[in-house]
């Protein structure tokens, strides 16, 4: 039986996550079709993503994904494989299900972490020899010989986790996670309960069994030198219009890339850790209210268990009574607070001195898709998009000239509509859709298959404190925006990557020109796709975040002394 195409084009999400995302250059051996490093430089387009192969087929998509790609066998004593002199080091080195196959992968390690630079890291995904289904096929006197697989034929050694963990100690590199994956979990837990008069008797407890035998394999990160660990806690809104996405699981999932970080997110309750006092413990609570009737227990245990605790906040506060109502304890009682625009640094800062600005982002940049701006026909239409929430006294003033623009060109647009019905049904046109409220994952599927994006936003202070959200999300996907000078006058370049509408005549002028002239949208939209890879992806402000909750945490005393002088109720005494 051939191996599928795809085998050799699959990006394993969890040795992607492991990646460091402010890496310069990337060496995967065995790189197969290059979708790992593909799926990678969309994280992290700067990247030099270098690739060892030893198919041909697969090898030859590869290059064509990669920024170098060699198709050689690493273990062929006649090729005496360097790198070449313009990669001075490597910052990560990954083995996909590759180390397994060599015939001696304690030789190639040794090899390839002579070029690893300081600070890189090893990321390994590695089968798990001690599966449950390897000790059932033993037990009926059986070693299948697949293709894929735990049982893959082309499998030259085994590893359990104690013997990685051996491996990676004989070449003095410190294991910093041992993430097993798991695949049929409920299948392994009654294959160990079928054994467990069994393994009594061998001393082994059913636990220490499952938790050696239901893992299918292990992603493995590990440096040359020790680090130390950083645990962050995120307490989150329930899921809504993709807020926990961008403000707190994007980021996070990106600050974990790095070695030693361990993250834990919810949406109902954190545990409290007990941890080494050098060990630096962040949570970061999202947009929670707090109030002296309810919160000061809850906020001493915090301080007590030596947390530095930090306000993610990306509103105007002055919007919310129970904020001013509690004297905006939400900022006092905290250690720092971190926001998106710098009108809302301004504010919080009245309250708390420790404010971090961290624009929002996009955590990947996606594939253009400029196959949507083809003219395939006469009846080809323009797309608008609209998805927001709360907005229809923004919209109102547009709403007009927008209707009186179809009444004669209805044949160039049609609307894409997400959350805001009363803005659908306001539209006099049959060429138009509704989506309700729906999942982050929709909302950006419908935007990126758009070509025009709405944005209106009238000159409040409320509106003011908001950010340029809606503008990154459409532009990373290549869609043109027509927004308000509100907040997008200071990232959009009219005429360049965008256009700004100071009213409703304004926008049904941009719109008939661009339904008229697609072209012209078209450019404005490659050139704030541009400007997103350039300024607003996770991966350029992951090591500033990180470095400055490491810097909070070093100053948690002076720090929390400032929290007490703000709120003397919080006195631990």
């Amino acid at each position: 039986m051939a191996v599928e195409k795809s085998y050799y084009d699959h990006a394993n999400p969890d040795l992607l996550s492991r990646i460091p995302t402010n890496s310069l250059t990337v060496l995967e051996v065995g790189c197969g079709g290059g979708a790992l490093g593909h799926a990678y430089k969309m994280i992290n387009p700067s990247a030099q993503y270098l690739g060892i192969e030893l198919m041909e087929t697969p090898a030859k998509l590869a290059k064509e994904r990669l920024d170098q790609v060699w198709c050689i066998d690493i273990e062929d004593m006649k090729i005496q494989f360097e790198l070449p002199e313009k990669y001075p080091s490597i910052d990560a080195l990954i083995y996909g299900d590759v180390l397994e196959r060599l015939k001696d992968p304690q030789k190639i390690l040794r090899e390839h972490v002579s070029w690893l630079s300081p600070d890189g890291v090893v990321v390994a995904s590695i089968p798990n020899v001690q599966h449950w289904s390897v000790i059932y096929n033993l037990i009926q006197g059986n070693w299948p010989q697949d293709d894929t697989g735990i049982f893959n034929k082309t499998h030259l050694r085994w590893f359990t986790r104690n013997s990685i963990v051996e491996l990676f100690a004989s070449l003095e590199l410190k294991i910093t996670s041992l993430q097993p994956r798991f695949l049929n979990l409920e299948q392994a837990k009654n294959f160990a309960k079928i054994l467990e008069p069994c393994l009594e008797k061998m001393g082994q407890t059913p636990q220490k069994f499952l938790e050696g035998s239901a893992p299918l394999q292990y992603i493995v990160t590990a440096t040359k030198k020790l680090i130390k660990p950083v645990y962050i806690s995120g307490l989150m809104l329930k899921p809504q219009a993709g807020m926990n996405e961008v403000r707190m699981i994007q980021p996070l999932k990106s600050v974990a890339s790095f070695p030693g970080v361990n993250i834990e997110l919810s949406s109902t309750g954190l545990q409290l850790r007990s941890l080494d006092p050098s060990v630096p413990k962040i949570m970061i609570w999202q947009r929670q209210t707090l109030t002296y009737e309810s919160s000061l227990t809850q906020l001493k245990k915090i301080i007590k268990a030596g947390y530095i605790l930090i306000s993610e906040f990306d509103d105007d506060p002055d919007h919310f009574q129970s904020i001013i109502d509690n004297k905006y304890l939400s900022f006092r009682a905290v250690h720092a607070v971190q926001v998106s625009t710098d009108s809302l640094s301004s504010s919080m800062k009245k309250y708390n001195p420790e404010v971090k600005i961290f624009k929002n982002c996009l955590d990947f940049l996606p594939a253009s898709k400029l196959d949507k701006w083809i003219v395939k026909s006469s009846n080809s239409r323009l797309r608008v998009f609209f998805g927001a929430l709360n907005r229809e006294a923004d919209w109102e003033a547009w709403l007009p000239c927008i209707n009186d623009l179809l009444l004669e060109h209805e044949d160039l647009f049609e609307f894409e509509v997400v959350h805001d019905k009363k803005f659908f049904h306001s539209l006099m046109t049959n060429n138009k859709r509704f989506t309700p409220i729906c999942d982050y994952a929709k909302y950006r599927q419908l935007l990126s298959d758009s070509h025009v994006a709405l944005m209106p936003l009238r000159d409040t202070k409320f509106n003011k404190m908001k950010s340029d959200l809606k503008f990154v999300e459409a532009s990373g996907y290549e869609v043109a925006s027509i927004a308000s000078p509100t907040v997008y006058a200071e990232v959009i370049e009219p005429g360049f990557n965008g256009e700004i509408a100071v009213d409703g005549k304004r926008v049904a002028e941009i719109l008939k020109l661009w339904g008229e002239c697609p072209d012209l949208a078209k450019a404005c939209a490659s050139n704030a796709r541009n400007w997103i890879r350039s300024n607003r992806l996770q991966s350029q402000q992951s090591v500033a975040r990180l470095d400055w909750y490491k810097d909070l945490y070093q100053r948690r005393d002076e720090l929390t002394k400032a929290l007490l002088q703000r709120v003397p109720e919080l006195s631990l005494e």
